[in-house]
């Protein structure tokens, strides 16, 4: 990698060192970057630490806009200038040259600050710190480096280095290593993997080693009934690393480092996928949302999991202010029993029928609010889509496996209730399955007989009910396509490019585009000539289906978005619950 300018120099006397050095806590740092388009998961970083009290970080910024709103909140901020880059002001997505590009950047900013005599905790910004991870790490001060797990291999995107002789040869090594098309994680990979370079401590950090351990796992779950969590996270800890607490004697100038635990320290299949913080019953230290790509997906995670901390704005995206809707604070009943999120609903004259990450679907009785019937009805990842026929005894359901399923409802009064009251099992019966679409389900509508499905592969499709065979594609959206409604031979699709279509049901072709969202659009509704979405700038919009104009945008504070709240507005436009 080519010498940069003195913006990324970080010795006595300029600007990055002085930054680093009045913030810093026991010669240690806590260092991260963005540029603009990812300003906001900066700030949601940022918000974790103002929780937890943690003050000893430096937020780097990757461009102007970036430097101005970060300094503008009064983050400590220090702004790089890059005569020669591959990326821009805007996001860029994995795997891209520019997203590799400034991926390239931290092994240089990590080895500056390291030779300045500064201990290193790296964060990107799409994680989110639950504790402060900082104790942890002093648990084996000799270790040099340690570092999250990836699914494969270690995670360039969380780790500790110690400012040393060792770490900073080795960090030298991967810095020669980059190019435009290799990035700092591959080279970490590659010389963490050598014998010569590094040495790994220990393998029992392994997600998988406790829990094959029972006496191990017997210890662990005793420490969270009778610790603090803070207790729990060090005592296990401990237990883990007991065998390695000194150095190899045989070390040379090699660095020592280890994988910080999966449980603990999860990436975002750990987290999001297998559950594993979830299912020893433990809140993890910090939560990396890696392993889906983009920057709409990552912050819409982070607020389906109550993960996004950031202060919602009190303007909307025209710059008018927001005013504060009345709220019902008391609902009259809760449902529960899920085990992950609640994720899709129907209901009928008796019963309400809710879904879940989970794989299950529940049956309440909406007059005694009990659950009469619990099944599992996918093989592969939750449901993310129902609809119930009652009359016809059918029901739909749609998901991450990528299928729609049509099911018979019959045995649901057919099944005998248990004595003590309990939930029947008896599983619906499985009619027909319903393949073409590339990704995850997120909307079933029912119009004119005919099942259309809304998809993140970008596309909505109709299907015929009985032969299971796609009888339309409907095509043209940018981004995945999140919701459903459908009046007067028409069906409209909400998409997270920011816009709604309208596509002819008997031809599937497009008959108007309704641009204006500044964000993508979660949701949509239409009766007669009006159709109304819903987006991510925290607003309703009103249009006429007719003309195609945008009548009114009606205020929805972003806060109700975040927690999935209900609001209730009027024929003018105001927000009245």
């Amino acid at each position: 990698m080519e010498n940069q300018n003195e913006s990324l120099v970080c010795r006595k006397g300029s600007e990055f060192y002085n930054l680093v050095s009045s913030r810093a806590q026991n010669n240690r740092i806590i260092i991260s970057f963005t540029n603009f388009g990812f300003v906001d998961l900066a700030d949601n970083l940022i918000a974790c630490f103002k929780k937890l009290n943690i003050t000893n970080y430096v937020m780097v910024a990757l461009d102007q806009k970036a430097f101005d709103y970060l300094r503008e909140k009064g983050y400590p901020t220090h702004l790089i200038h890059l005569e020669r880059k591959l990326f821009d002001e805007t996001t860029q997505n994995f795997g891209t040259m520019g997203f590799i590009d400034i991926c390239n950047l931290k092994p240089w900013l990590v080895l500056e600050v390291l030779k300045a005599g500064f201990d290193v905790v790296w964060t990107d910004t799409d994680i989110v710190w639950l504790q402060d991870a900082q104790p942890y790490f002093d648990l084996n001060t000799w270790v040099d480096m340690q570092l999250q797990s990836d699914d494969d291999d270690i995670c360039a995107g969380f780790f500790f280095a110690r400012s040393n002789p060792r770490t900073t040869k080795f960090l030298q090594l991967v810095l020669d290593y980059v190019s435009p098309a290799v990035d700092d994680q591959v080279g970490l990979r590659r010389y963490l993997q050598m014998d010569e370079h590094s040495i790994r401590i220990t393998n029992r950090e392994r997600d998988h080693e406790l829990r094959l351990k029972p006496s191990a796992l017997e210890y662990y779950r005793q420490s969270v009934a009778d610790m603090s969590l803070e207790e729990t996270t060090f005592q296990r800890n401990e237990g883990s690393f007991a065998e390695i607490s000194a150095p190899p004697s045989d070390l040379g100038d090699r660095i020592t480092y280890l994988v910080l635990d999966r449980v603990m320290f999860p990436n975002g299949s750990a987290y999001f996928n297998a559950k594993l913080p979830q299912k020893h019953g433990v809140t993890p230290i910090i939560v990396h949302n890696n392993c889906i790509i983009g920057h709409d997906p990552k912050k819409t995670r982070f607020q389906m999991y109550n993960l996004w901390f950031a202060e919602a704005p009190n303007v909307r995206v025209d710059g008018s202010a927001l005013r504060a809707p009345q709220e019902c604070d008391q609902s009259e009943a809760t449902f529960r029993g899920f085990l992950e999120i609640a994720s899709a609903i129907d209901m009928d004259e008796d019963n309400l029928y809710a879904a879940s990450y989970d794989k299950s679907l529940r049956i309440f009785n909406r007059e005694s609010r009990k659950m009469t019937k619990m099944m599992f009805l996918n093989k592969r990842g939750g449901i993310w889509a129902l609809k119930v026929l009652v009359k016809q005894g059918r029901a739909f359901t749609g998901g991450h496996d990528k299928f729609l399923q049509l099911w018979d409802m019959k045995n649901v009064s057919e099944a005998p209730q248990e004595a003590d009251n309990t939930p029947s099992n008896a599983n619906w019966t499985s009619i027909q399955t319903y393949k073409g679409h590339h990704g995850i389900i997120n909307s079933l509508l029912v119009y004119k007989d005919l099942l259309f499905s809304a998809s993140d592969d970008m596309t909505a499709r109709s299907w015929d009910i009985e032969k299971a065979e796609r009888v339309h594609m409907f095509r043209g959206a940018a981004g995945p396509v999140s919701a459903l409604a459908a009046d007067s031979g028409a069906i409209f699709g909400a998409s997270e490019d920011g816009k709604v279509r309208a596509w002819d049901v008997n031809t599937g072709k497009v008959l108007s585009v309704y641009v204006g969202h500044k964000g993508p659009v979660n949701g949509v509704a239409v009766k007669g000539f009006t159709l109304y979405s819903a987006g991510n700038d925290a607003t309703i919009r009103e249009w006429d289906v007719r003309v195609r104009v945008h009548i009114v945008s009606r205020p929805l504070p972003l806060s109700h978005l975040i927690s999935s709240r209900f609001s209730i507005f009027n024929q003018t436009g105001d927000c009245l619950r």
